[in-house]
């Protein structure tokens, strides 16, 4: 467990990290996602055109060094032994330097021989000759944190007097894209403790923590957001209701993109 600070981030909250996820709580209240790919650094392009995009890429949490593949159409058309992204140790990173054919693509004698030292303990260092090198690790922390997308101030005026009583649960059906799986069902949950309302939503659907879907967010409702959610929980209930724009805006909410104002 390794607990870790934003350079900006005011208030008082705790974050740390353990297991690959960014753990985080404050008087908003907290969540818990995966780190993923927010903690890669590019270190270089091995090919890339119309179909897919391959390249060298670096943990800067634990200096791993993964062989990435970025697939540009939905038709499968890269090779069977790049369908995943996978971690590459030193024989497999030469391999991959020297098979470089775009003259374009190839490193500076430099750069180039400090990949060629990958993986090491002392990473760091050694690549500090890249361009952004020392900004990205000064703020190699600061983009771990939600939220990744611009904050939406969303001008809610429905309040009820008094405070709407809120449903345990919030239930959303929504049309999977796979023909042969069922209806998705979303639900998020309402927790009362005394007088604080609280909403919760994890995704418990099998499969959801291979899909880096297994996320658990909560966000502790003020009135204003407790009159905002009660209103979607009724709007959820009507025969023509678009469950997925629900779906999106709690989720939205509880990624902390959206402020309800």
């Amino acid at each position: 467990m390794e607990y870790i600070r934003h350079s900006t981030l005011p208030g008082n909250y705790t974050a740390f990290l353990n297991g690959g996820c960014l753990n985080f709580s404050d008087e908003k209240g907290a969540y818990k996602i995966l780190v993923g790919k927010r903690a890669w650094f590019h270190l270089l392009t091995l090919e890339e055109n119309d179909q897919v995009t391959r390249s060298l890429d670096i943990d800067l949490l634990t200096g791993y060094v993964y062989y990435s593949v970025d697939n540009h159409t939905g038709t499968g058309l890269a090779y069977y032994y790049d369908m995943n992204t996978t971690k590459v140790w030193n024989n497999r990173i030469l391999r991959l330097i020297k098979n470089i054919r775009d003259e374009a693509l190839k490193p500076e004698l430099p750069i180039k021989r400090a990949l060629q030292k990958l993986p090491c303990d002392d990473w760091a260092e050694v690549l500090s000759i890249l361009p952004g090198w020392d900004e990205a690790m000064a703020n190699r922390y600061d983009r771990l944190f939600l939220p990744h997308q611009e904050v939406s101030f969303v001008k809610f005026d429905g309040s009820d007097d008094p405070l709407p009583e809120l449903p345990e649960t919030i239930e959303l059906h929504l049309q999977s894209h796979i023909a042969s799986q069922a209806d998705l069902v979303y639900t998020f949950q309402i927790l009362r403790q005394s007088e604080t309302y609280t909403l919760h939503y994890e995704n418990r659907m099998i499969g959801a923590e291979f899909f880096n879907e297994d996320e658990v967010y909560e966000r502790i409702l003020n009135p204003k957001e407790r009159c905002w959610v009660a209103s979607l929980a009724r709007e959820a209930g009507k025969a023509d209701a678009d469950h997925e724009q629900i779906r999106a805006l709690l989720i939205r909410f509880l990624r902390r993109e959206l402020e309800i104002v």
